[in-house]
């Protein structure tokens, strides 16, 4: 009688040996050349110096501006070198400034869009009127930035900068790519994240988007290893990014004066379950694309 157990377990561990090799199995990973990179840099330079003179820019603009920075600062982590890292803090700390004009703007649209996102997903009609009540209630999103971003010229100081930690080999891009891979598997498997630590689920969430972003940068061009890792990357950000939304709205209305939530208790636990949901959907997804080991991720990684 014990025969069959064994037997179905034995092929349900080969069937799983298959499964986690093909995931393992990714097409070969082909990096762009130096001036390809630098080209791309420019680009984002140039996009985010028309995106900064724009007098009141609309919640699309002030997601594309802060996109953006984040692309230019993960490229300045791809790019670091002992021979350059005081550049690359000075570069570092001028993005993280332009980052910070738009931060309150940037979250206070988020919350929105969060409680007006849970309002469309409610089965109740009752619930979904409480989602839009407090959405009402709160502050309004209001236009703080007018007149041109850059008054201090700090595009301008970027755009001569850049060049001087531009044109790495690909060796250094590499060795940047690897490092930033293990940073995040390593983060996934921590012991605070099985648990659902949201202060450590949004710091893997940070790692991947650097990794995600390093990859847009470095991969070359219309390479199907680059689309197909981008994809999982972008998967695993967008569980960990709609998670980081309902923490931030819920931590929101609770220090928020006179707490908004009170009025809706419903709303309130509501959030928590959304929050508790999409923390294992977020801890599954991140299993899923942060299994594989960096050696096979980053495989045939060359220009």
């Amino acid at each position: 009688m014990q025969m069959p157990c064994c037997r179905a377990l034995k092929i349900f561990v080969l069937l799983k040996l298959q499964y986690r090799r093909e995931r393992m199995e990714l097409p070969p990973l082909k990096l762009g050349y130096p001036a390809v990179m630098d080209r791309r840099v420019c680009s984002l330079l140039s996009r985010l110096q028309v995106l900064s003179d724009i007098a009141e820019p609309s919640a699309k603009q002030v997601h594309q501006i802060r996109t953006h920075i984040k692309k230019l600062r993960s490229w300045l982590r791809l790019v670091k070198k002992k021979d350059n890292s005081d550049d690359l803090v000075a570069l570092d700390r001028l993005l993280h400034e332009l980052a910070d004009t738009y931060a309150t703007m940037r979250s206070a649209q988020v919350h929105l869009q969060t409680l007006l996102r849970l309002e469309a997903e409610c089965n109740s009609s009752d619930l979904a009127a409480q989602c839009r009540a407090l959405a009402a209630s709160l502050p309004p999103v209001s236009r703080i930035i007018s007149g041109k971003l850059d008054t201090n010229g700090i595009l301008h100081h970027l755009q001569s900068a850049f060049p001087k930690v531009s044109g790495q080999p690909t060796y250094t891009i590499l060795a940047a790519l690897e490092r930033s891979h293990k940073q995040a598997r390593k983060l996934s498997r921590s012991k605070k994240i099985r648990q659902g630590n949201q202060e450590e689920l949004h710091r893997l969430r940070k790692r991947v988007k650097n990794l995600d972003y390093q990859l847009l940068i470095a991969g070359s061009d219309s390479n199907k290893g680059v689309t197909l890792r981008r994809k999982q990357l972008g998967e695993l950000s967008e569980a960990l990014g709609l998670l980081h939304d309902l923490v931030e709205i819920r931590k929101f209305l609770q220090e928020s004066s006179g707490h908004p939530g009170n009025r809706y208790p419903d709303v309130m636990a509501l959030l928590k379950l959304q929050q508790q949901t999409y923390t294992g959907m977020a801890l599954k997804t991140a299993d899923e694309v942060l299994d594989i080991k960096t050696s096979c991720f980053l495989q045939s990684a060359s220009p």
